[in-house]
């Protein structure tokens, strides 16, 4: 089989911007460099938990004012945030508002089939003033190069992993390119490159690399940055930790959120949990989800009963 060949030339640099290339088996892959500093993105997530579990407590207009107040301070609020917030605002009956937070949906490249498969939206809005929306916002992500960077490498992934080929050289190979994204500034985030639902595939393939500190701590940058979100990491960690362990030590406990006669039950998740859940260990796991800007185990509990999650259908980044 022909080597995977990783190669990174820097070619532009201003005050600004770095613009780099690099080739992954033969292909040309392009990326640039914001090298401005945005604001610490832990307190953006604190405040979208507590908007959260606002509306679980039945509280919509204290959950909608912590959406807008985490929207005002931080400026690349999380597409799930926004499509969340669309639904408080409707339960609130504030359409003005609902639209504003669709048009900016759309805007970061979100799909219209996301958005009519919400029911307070499509009843609320209408299907017709949707399409519109849609229409009138949405923005093309396929043309920007580093989306075209991103696809191919998991074009090339699903092909190897379908073919059976060399997956551990594969994965290392796209963790290299993929290290030099974060090593310029510049994580591929929504806000480069769009709502993208699998991305999070390239960096769970391999997450002994992404658990090792000078990755780990790059990936924790992008976080507070506002470019990464928690769930990528913390579930990088917990699979590490999966693998180390031979099934019996995790570290965040993502997206297991169901405690059940002591127990952390498994959600969707491919990941078996059997180990027993004491109130001591809960209490560490909890510490480490809020230093991260994830909820505790017992609010995930609650936003995943069966009642609230059919009546209002928040929606959560897949458990990939």
């Amino acid at each position: 089989m022909n080597k995977l060949i990783l190669s990174v030339c820097i070619i532009i640099a201003s005050n600004c911007f770095v613009y780099s290339s690099a080739k992954l088996n033969g292909k040309v892959y392009t990326f640039y460099s914001d090298s401005t500093k945005d604001l610490n993105y832990i307190n953006y997530h604190q405040l979208i938990n507590k908007a959260e579990i606002g509306l679980y407590n039945r509280e919509p207009k204290e959950s909608q004012k912590l959406y807008l107040e985490a929207f005002k301070k931080y400026p690349k609020p999380f597409s799930k945030d926004l499509i969340n917030a669309c639904i408080v605002s409707l339960v609130n009956k504030d359409r003005k508002m609902a639209n504003e937070l669709l048009a900016k949906c759309f805007k970061l490249g979100v799909p219209l089939e996301i958005i009519l498969n919400k029911k307070i939206i499509k009843r609320q809005i209408g299907k017709q003033n949707i399409k519109r929306s849609f229409t009138l916002n949405h923005k093309i992500t396929s043309k920007i190069p580093e989306r075209k960077s991103i696809d191919s490498l998991l074009l090339l992934d699903r092909t190897y992993r379908i073919q059976n080929k060399d997956l551990q050289e594969l994965d290392k190979s796209i963790s290299l390119f993929l290290l030099e994204y974060l090593i310029h500034d510049r994580f591929p985030g929504e806000y480069l490159i769009g709502y993208h639902p699998t991305l999070f595939l390239l960096f769970h393939h391999n997450p002994t690399f992404w658990s090792e500190e000078k990755q780990n701590e790059l990936l924790k940058e992008e976080f507070i940055k506002g470019n990464v979100h928690p769930i990528l990491i913390s579930l990088i960690k917990d699979r590490n930790a999966l693998f180390k362990t031979l099934f019996k030590e995790r570290y965040y406990y993502l997206p297991y959120d169901y405690i059940k006669n002591g127990k952390l039950i498994t959600n969707s998740s491919i990941l078996p949990i059997d180990n027993f859940i004491n109130e001591d260990l809960l209490n560490i796991i909890n510490e480490r989800r809020n230093a991260i800007g994830l909820k505790s185990v017992e609010d995930g509990q609650k936003l995943n009963e069966k009642k609230f999650r059919k009546k209002y259908q928040l929606y959560s980044y897949k458990y990939i």
